[in-house]
């Protein structure tokens, strides 16, 4: 484990960032819901999924390719970001113009159509700020991360708090999301000057052409993961309306939330995956194992514990008005053991240089969850829409896998993927009977089971990793 110190490191910013984001995602959500109710929340989870759809025409793929460029070779940092910053100025107003086009094809309500103008703007100016990041982490400082996530979001729930306080409407919160944005962006732009260097925007067409190439695939990728993972959100909004998106998207932010851990590991092994790749396939395999191995770990009592505990969480989060959310929540909740697990295999295919299997792999996911859309929805609504989401999750998942064995000569699994299902189905079932009993008992069993993981299922070179950290903090 001659990478795990600057992945510990990556990870302990990462996590802080993640935290950040965790909590505020979660205290805005619930805020929003329990103040507008069902049907204006489903107006607004709408705008967000929808206009999230166009995102990738603003960023084109340039933030996942400078993490893996810049962290393979750093001379080409302000090279690559003046020329990505360039096209992406041009692709973000293309961005803004379909959703307006296309929002206006479509029958829905004046208000609907204004929230969505604004968060079109919304979604250019987080691509901005995500493409910053991916610069921060493509040279390995996460710490600069953290500190724009940090500003970012307390930003967020300060103007959407003042939006709830004065008048509790969509228009006005779309608005305080657009400030905190706008203001985040002006922020992350000096923040990378003063870190890193000025912007230099004179434009390379010769290494515009190469960096659009190689940018691509992943915009390919992005395209479909977006259809595959959100376009059950404008569907449901189409054939059933704001309400049933609403009980929908309830449960899909807590999902969405729980997914941020996931992205916080890979964000950590993405840069050292994509040196490790140069040094050969033994070096890539070592370390695709032990992150498969911690995202597994996290992801089976994640999905196993929000199972259980669903209703108990919809009625903290939102109250006794979304109970028809608790089913939607236990079906969706075993969709975070399959993106923790299936992401690990994809990270590692997109590290190999392999990024074309990849967006095939989601391609055909896409066009599979559009048609599972297509057949439940109309029958079953929100039920049937998180009963594709799953289904298609686990498609996704046995692909990456049987892509990544072919890759690797091997599959990245070792026995402690079976001492995690065994630990979680025993603990599980305790938490399951004295859930209604006794929430400190229960809170008792989630602590030991977390100490019984801990234990048993990471080596000690793995803990000794983790005590460097807490030592150098």
């Amino acid at each position: 484990m001659s990478e795990a110190k600057n992945i510990s490191k990556n990870t302990f910013f990462l996590f802080l960032s993640t935290l950040i984001r965790f909590a505020a995602n979660m205290i805005l959500m619930a805020l929003i819901a329990r103040t507008v109710g069902v049907e204006d929340f489903g107006k607004l989870t709408f705008a967000i999924s929808f206009t999230g759809l166009f995102i990738v025409f603003a960023d084109y793929g340039f933030s996942p390719l400078a993490i893996r460029e810049i962290a393979r070779d750093k001379s080409i940092l302000h090279k690559f970001v003046g020329n990505a910053l360039f096209c992406k100025f041009f692709f973000s107003g293309l961005a803004i113009a379909l959703i307006c086009i296309v929002i206006n094809l479509m029958n829905y309500p004046d208000i609907t159509k204004d929230v969505v103008y604004v968060f079109s703007c919304v979604v250019v100016l987080y691509s901005f700020i995500a493409f910053f990041n991916s610069v921060f982490r493509g040279i390995e400082k996460m710490e600069y991360e953290t500190v724009i996530s940090f500003i970012q979001n307390l930003l967020l729930l300060f103007f959407v708090t003042i939006a709830l306080l004065l008048k509790p409407h969509i228009f006005q919160i779309s608005i305080a999301y657009l400030l905190s944005r706008a203001v985040s962006f002006g922020i992350s732009a000096a923040y990378y000057k003063k870190k890193i260097g000025k912007i230099n925007l004179q434009p390379d067409r010769i290494y515009e052409k190469d960096i659009l190439r190689k940018a691509f695939p992943f915009g390919l990728h992005t395209i479909f993961g977006l259809i595959y993972f959100q376009i059950d959100t404008v569907m449901l909004s189409i054939m059933k309306g704001d309400v049933e998106v609403g009980y929908y998207q309830a449960s899909m932010r807590v999902i969405l939330a729980g997914l941020i851990i996931s992205d916080v590991i890979m964000n950590a092994f993405y840069p050292v995956l994509s040196r490790l790749f140069k040094q050969g396939i033994d070096a890539l395999r070592n370390q695709a194992r032990y992150m498969n191995k911690i995202l597994f770990v996290l992801g089976v009592p994640f999905s196993a514990f929000m199972f259980i505990l669903s209703n108990e969480i919809i009625h903290i989060l939102y109250g006794a008005g979304y109970d028809k959310s608790i089913l939607i929540l236990q079906i969706l909740a075993w969709l975070l053991m399959l993106r923790f697990f299936g992401s690990a295999y994809g990270l590692v295919i997109t590290s190999a240089n392999r990024q074309s299997l990849r967006m095939y792999s989601v391609f055909v996911a896409s066009v599979v969850n559009i048609g599972l859309n297509l057949v439940l929805i109309p029958k079953y609504g929100n039920i049937g829409a998180s009963v594709a989401t799953v289904i298609t999750n686990s498609i996704l998942m046995i692909v990456y896998i049987l892509i990544t064995k072919r890759l690797l000569n091997s599959f990245i699994v070792d026995l402690s993927f079976f001492k995690t299902i065994l630990l979680t189905a025993t603990f599980g079932v305790a938490v399951y009977y004295f859930k209604g009993y006794n929430f400190v008992l229960t809170t008792g069993f989630i602590l030991i089971y977390i100490i019984f993981m801990y234990v048993y299922i990471f080596t000690t070179e793995e803990k000794n990793a983790v005590f460097r950290l807490l030592r150098r903090k």
